[in-house]
């Protein structure tokens, strides 16, 4: 119908066909990964994308204090469960949750959640991921500060944070 032939039209039919395999899981290889050339095209055709990049403190530096306040505030982990994480997290002192993670909404397709490591991709489609990463999402809008008090955060620890370097004021 789109007069389109040879690989191309090999290409498009395929994609038809994988439309509805869900969890697509794609090993990076020596070229441009495909991961990359399906977040781009998934990116160029979302009408919204909520993006989730965790940082916090390395597993080794982490207090209990700060253990508890992280774990206590994952979604995912019942309160019942809290003491229990923490003491493992201690025990281990390794951070090990909260990777970053892409929630793509669409007009016309299903949503999808797109995650990555250091070697693979993968595609997340069915409707209990899916309502699991909003729910991380709807948790962490609730919890964070807001854009105001989120740059006076920032700008009151970078002062004190430089205060006392003599090296803090630009050079010429």
């Amino acid at each position: 119908m789109c007069r389109v032939k040879g690989p191309e039209r090999d290409r498009l039919l395929a994609l038809c066909q994988e439309q509805h395999t869900p969890g697509w899981f794609q090993q990076h290889g020596s070229r441009l990964p495909k991961q990359l050339v399906t977040l781009i095209d998934h990116g160029n055709k979302a009408v919204a994308i909520s993006d989730f990049e965790a940082t916090g403190v390395p597993g080794l530096l982490q207090t209990g204090e700060y253990a508890r306040a992280v774990i206590s505030r994952v979604v995912n982990v019942p309160a019942n469960e809290v003491d229990d994480r923490v003491a493992a997290r201690l025990a281990r002192r390794a951070c090990r949750h909260g990777r970053a993670f892409r929630l793509m909404e669409f007009a016309d397709f299903k949503p999808v959640v797109y995650g990555e490591s250091e070697t693979s991709s993968l595609f997340l489609e069915k409707p209990e991921e899916i309502q699991a990463y909003r729910h991380i999402l709807g948790t962490l809008a609730d919890t964070a500060l807001g854009e105001g008090q989120s740059r006076e955060l920032i700008a009151t620890l970078a002062t004190e944070l430089y205060a006392d370097r003599e090296d803090h004021h630009d050079r010429t």
